[in-house]
Parts: structure tokens; C-alpha cells; sequence
């Protein structure tokens, strides 16, 4: 780690997904792995992979932990998400004003956005998309509010979770404002 930093970080992010991909991984030598990448990167940007991983680990058996930790991620990414009030109320609220803002909007739209560059802001859609997941089941509205928040980034330039975002956006249009004009 003192002589050769990125190729320790390299090897050990390696390792992390390698063990995290296997089906029954050693646990154990996982988390030794993930640990290293917090004890020797020198910032968060350098974690975010080893970040990720340990968050789906979390996800697993402390959903809300999983969440608060991925919350806090987005602040670290200047991308904070305040989803204490968020409720159905507010939710549909944030997709009509997404329906508004982007209304006439068509798909070839979307495809000729350029590619996201702002890396920070691809991480945030990384962690939005993974919250999209745990909100599904239990938190919807909140999911409601993320696929929102991702529509927007995606309007500034897209990214591989762009579609996720979309599609989450979209379900929401339909499970919320169906009584709605969809126009």
C-alpha cells in the first residue's frame, strides 16, 4: 500500500468482487478485503467500490442500515437525497413537476443526451439505482422520489442506471398519477 497505492487498491478492489461474486465466498475474507480498502484509501472516491459492496452485504441482513449508509454516500457525493417527509403526498407531487419540467420529452431524447461525465454524479445513480431496489418492497414512495431525482441527472447527460431510472420513473407515473392525464 506504501509503494505501490494504486496497484493495492486495484488488486484488493479485484479481490472484493472476485470473493463477492462467488457463490459460497468466504465471508470472512471478504470483509478482510473490504476493511484494507478503508484503512488505506486515502479518499472516498477511492473506497466507493469496497463502499458498494459492503452496502449490498449490509443489504442483506439490515435493509435500513443498508439505506442510511447509501444515504450517506450521496452526501459524500454531493448528491444528498432528505427523504424523512417523503410520503405519497410528496411524491406526487415531485412526478408532476418532473411531468411538467419534461413533458414532450421522447426516447430519441434520452439517446442523444451525451454520456454523464460529472464521475460523482455516475456514483450517485449507482447508489440511487440500489435504492431504487430496498424501496421497492416496503418504501415505495421514497423509490418514487429517487427515480425522480434520476430523471433529472439523466437530462444532464446519461449513464448505465439511467435506464433503471427511467423505468422507475415511468411505473411511478403509472402507479401514481394513473387517474391523471398522461399526455
Amino acid at each position: 500500500w506504501e509503494t505501490q497505492y494504486s496497484l493495492a487498491l486495484g488488486l484488493y478492489e479485484t479481490a472484493a468482487s472476485a470473493h463477492f461474486s462467488c457463490p459460497g465466498r468466504d465471508q470472512d475474507l471478504l470483509m478482510q478485503r473490504i476493511e484494507s480498502i478503508f484503512a488505506h484509501a486515502k479518499d472516498f472516491s477511492d473506497k466507493f467500490s469496497a463502499h458498494c459492496i459492503w452496502v449490498k452485504i449490509l443489504s442483506l441482513t439490515d435493509l435500513s442500515r443498508a439505506t442510511e449508509e447509501s444515504l450517506n454516500a450521496l452526501e459524500r457525493l454531493g448528491e444528498p437525497l432528505n427523504l424523512a417527509n417523503v410520503g405519497y403526498r410528496e411524491a406526487c407531487n415531485e412526478l408532476r413537476r418532473c411531468k411538467e419540467q419534461y413533458q414532450g420529452v421522447r426516447t430519441k431524447d434520452f439517446s442523444s443526451t451525451r454520456r454523464l461525465g460529472d464521475v460523482n454524479k455516475a456514483r450517485a445513480m449507482k447508489i440511487m439505482s440500489s435504492l431504487l431496489v430496498y424501496f421497492h418492497q416496503s418504501k415505495y414512495f421514497e423509490g418514487v422520489y429517487v427515480s425522480c431525482k434520476m430523471l433529472r441527472i439523466t437530462m444532464d447527460g446519461h449513464c448505465g442506471e439511467s435506464v433503471m431510472g427511467l423505468a422507475a420513473f415511468a411505473a411511478a407515473l403509472v402507479n401514481c398519477l394513473e387517474g391523471e392525464s398522461m399526455s
